[in-house]
């Protein structure tokens, strides 16, 4: 390889580097941003950049999607400083005794049964005085993991 060759390759090299290192940096920049209100198309790019492909958001600006195949809702409030993760099942095993049990041993969500007897589960979070974009991704990865645990528990 000639010196000017080598020269050129070191070069690239290093800008892929720093192309690397710099789109890292924003990522965690963009991970530690203050967020007070959020609208269902910001929640939605969210939720996409974490690998959530199949987010609908309705006329009412609530999140539609699927985790794991299972049908889920994120409903963002009129004022846009609060979500809350929803989902529901029909035909179920669900007893009050699980459901209570649940509420019972699990911090940040809550379950109930309706008046047809059909679990739901929630889990909220609170927006208003500032969350970073990391607690926002955080708590789409516990609703997913509540899902899962409650599907295994209370169903």
């Amino acid at each position: 390889m000639s010196p000017a060759a080598s020269r050129l390759f070191v070069a690239l090299a290093l800008f892929g580097c720093l192309q690397f290192a710099t789109s890292q940096a924003f990522a965690q920049d963009s991970d530690q941003q203050i967020v007070k209100s959020l609208s269902g198309q910001e929640l939605q790019n969210i939720l996409r950049a974490e690998g959530y492909f199949n987010v609908e958001v309705d006329a009412d600006g609530d999140l539609n999607f699927k985790i794991e195949g299972t049908k889920v809702q994120i409903f963002v409030a009129n004022d846009q400083e609060s979500i809350q993760f929803h989902s529901a099942w029909a035909g179920t095993n669900a007893t009050l005794r699980k459901v209570n049990e649940w509420n019972k041993t699990k911090k940040y969500s809550k379950a109930y049964l309706d008046d047809d007897g059909d679990p739901h589960l929630e889990l909220d979070l609170d927006l208003a005085g500032g969350v970073t974009v990391a607690r926002i991704k955080d708590f789409v990865l516990t609703c997913k993991l509540s899902l899962n645990l409650f599907q295994q528990e209370v169903l």
